[in-house]
């Protein structure tokens, strides 16, 4: 048996023995469109839902056409978005797959969705419908194995003043003003300024431009070839963040 294969050995162990934890999912209202992120167990959506074999590495990101347009499927029929009863319809999906191989019952799959509010008018006096009944198929088949906490979807509505609601199986409908979905312009700002900062956390040269501040600074060890390395290092972490930021 190859390594590869020893290291996605735990997903076919784990075929047919399925556990469910709930649901995660947080709503915005931006402009003429609402973002969903969906985050959920991966277990199931691997084995049920893309049918994805269990010796074959789901990528992170840029998934199969066959897959994407599945989770697609899936996700229309399970959580549905509606307006004055008309249906929104998925217009962006993103799919990821958050892998961890040692303890594979905490990978994730993550669903990045955008709903198009275009022609729609009064968008401030309307109401949102939300039916969310992810895994259900399953809870009818096997009833007496899993709990009813298992089959919970978390609703985070990230407006001007974030709220959580729990939608159970038995009672999967909310209804939501729109208007609580959406955010004023400074937390719009605020994110965005917060998005830039973790981007930046993540790129080498910051790291070059605090390696050189200590190069530079740092007493102990202090010599003149420190000093020019410190000093090169600086120089080119400032050019490649320049470059990078504007």
């Amino acid at each position: 048996m190859s390594l590869l294969s020893l290291f996605f050995l735990p997903r076919f162990l784990m075929a047919h023995e399925y556990s469910f934890r709930p649901v995660r999912a947080e709503l915005t209202q931006d402009e003429n469109q609402i973002r969903v992120l969906v985050r959920s167990q991966a277990d199931y959506w691997l084995e049920g839902v893309l049918f994805a074999p269990p010796l074959s590495p789901l990528p992170g990101t840029d998934w199969p056409s066959a897959y994407q347009e599945r989770a697609r499927e899936y996700l229309q029929k399970s959580f549905r978005l509606s307006i004055d009863q008309q249906p929104l319809m998925i217009q962006t999906l993103v799919c990821r797959f958050v892998q961890e191989p040692f303890r594979p019952r905490d990978s994730q799959v993550v669903f990045e969705m955008l709903y198009s509010l275009e022609g729609i008018s009064n968008l401030s006096e309307r109401s949102l419908n939300i039916s969310a009944q992810f895994f259900s198929e399953c809870k009818k088949l096997e009833a007496d194995v899993h709990s009813d906490e298992e089959f919970l979807t978390i609703l985070t509505f990230r407006g001007s003043k974030e709220r959580q609601v729990q939608l159970p199986l038995d009672h999967p409908d909310v209804t939501v003003p729109i208007r609580e979905l959406s955010r004023s312009t400074a937390q719009v700002r605020k994110e965005r300024i917060f998005s830039q900062i973790r981007k930046i956390s993540n790129i080498p040269a910051v790291w070059m431009f605090l390696g050189a501040l200590v190069f530079l600074f740092w007493p102990r060890g202090k010599n003149k070839y420190r000093v020019y390395a410190g000093c090169l290092l600086l120089v080119f972490s400032i050019y490649k963040l320049a470059v990078l930021l504007f």
